[in-house]
């Protein structure tokens, strides 16, 4: 009788078949993964390595770049054409000291300013301001590279310009323009060194405070830049190029730049070639200017005053003067408010409207005499507003 196995011994044995027949298909799918997936890249590498074992290697694929060409011009310069094509009339200005030059250079600190050229012979133009404290045989201009000498110094009292003589030919001179038409906010070009322009703003106009006189100019442009830019004696250009104002003194305490305007400098040096001074019409009052003075008078009758008060002032003199062209006209307290068909309402002063006018010129003036208006007609008279420098 034949012995009969148990299910269970039956179940086991069916259980150990299949897990083998399992295994082996796992092992035929691993090695069929294998083949697929990892043959390949140890044959690349192979290769790769077989290429830098002999120094040859596949050439990698570059991507194609397409160059395109653009037109281009070089960028244009920030300044008007006209300030920066035409050549220079301006030079620099130095105090001569022989411990500075014994190597023989000129030193930066020996810099003091800046001249004009205004005539092609020699002739310039700076602020008396630049100059202030030295004499003629320390200052020298330097042009085309060397030194000039002064030879000559005259300073004009009615603008605080003063012009030099130098033994200079072929000069390229400036051409000077009236400021009147340049509005507040302007765009002008200060050349801060020889052919050197920096863009600036006009801020306003500014009067000297306090008593004026209608024989000196008080008027002043002002320009807002840096104490540092060291302007003293730099032109001011507008986009033409043309010479507005010449930059006289910093004014600390509203850090900005007064510039002396220019519109006489033509006549000027015209009257020192013939005569060699220069001759102003004169009217002879002193007072201040309503548009730029803050009445102490709270009465809304004077607010909206303007013109020249004639006011006589303790330490620089009486409101008119006795002998003078005024002496038989004003009287003190008067206000001139217009010559002839200029009114004087703080875009200028009384003496820079008498500059205008020859000595010995009929002019009529029109004001108010407490607070009843009147004109006058005067001849003014003539006087010399020029020194000799030594």
């Amino acid at each position: 009788m034949k012995h009969r196995e148990s299910p269970s011994a039956q179940s086991r044995d069916q259980l150990i078949v299949s897990s083998l027949i399992a295994l082996l298909a796992s092992g035929l799918i691993s090695g069929a993964l294998y083949v697929l997936l990892f043959v390949p890249s140890f044959k690349q590498l192979e290769t790769k390595i077989d290429g830098l074992a002999t120094g040859t290697t596949s050439t990698p694929q570059v991507p194609q770049i397409e160059v395109v060409p653009i037109s281009s011009r070089p960028l244009l310069s920030a300044l008007p054409r006209e300030l920066t094509g035409q050549p220079t009339s301006a030079v620099s200005v130095i105090r001569r000291a022989a411990a500075l030059e014994a190597e023989g250079f000129i030193q930066s600190e020996q810099v003091i300013g800046t001249a004009i050229a205004v005539t092609s012979d020699g002739w310039f133009v700076l602020p008396a301001s630049v100059i202030e404290g030295a004499t003629l045989n320390t200052i020298s201009l330097v042009i085309r590279g060397g030194l000039a000498p002064v030879t000559k110094a005259i300073r004009d009292k009615s603008t605080g310009l003063v012009y030099l003589k130098t033994d200079q030919q072929n000069l390229t001179s400036a051409n000077f323009v009236r400021p009147n038409l340049i509005e507040e906010g302007a765009t002008l070009y200060a050349e801060s060194s020889p052919t050197t322009f920096v863009p600036v703003a006009l801020s306003d106009v500014s009067f000297a405070e306090g008593s004026q006189t209608s024989e000196i100019q008080s008027r002043r442009l002002r320009i807002i830049l840096s104490k540092d830019a060291n302007l003293f004696g730099s032109p001011l250009r507008d986009a033409s190029g043309r010479v507005v104002g010449i930059v006289d003194v910093f004014d600390e305490s509203q850090g900005s730049w007064l510039v002396i305007p220019v519109g006489t400098v033509p006549s000027d040096i015209t009257s020192i070639l013939s005569e060699g001074v220069i001759r102003r019409a004169t009217l002879g009052v002193r007072g201040v200017d309503l548009a730029q003075t803050t009445l102490a008078a709270s009465t809304s009758t004077r607010l909206d005053l303007v013109g020249f008060l004639l006011k006589t002032d303790k330490r620089l003199g009486v409101a008119v003067k006795a002998d003078s062209p005024a002496a038989r006209n004003f009287v003190e307290g008067d206000i001139i408010e217009r010559v002839e068909r200029d009114v004087l309402d703080g875009s200028t002063d009384l003496a820079g409207l008498l500059m205008d006018y020859r000595p010995g010129a009929s002019v009529t003036f029109y004001g108010k005499r407490k607070n009843e208006s009147f004109q006058t007609k005067i001849t003014l008279g003539n006087a010399t507003t020029t020194e000799a420098l030594k």
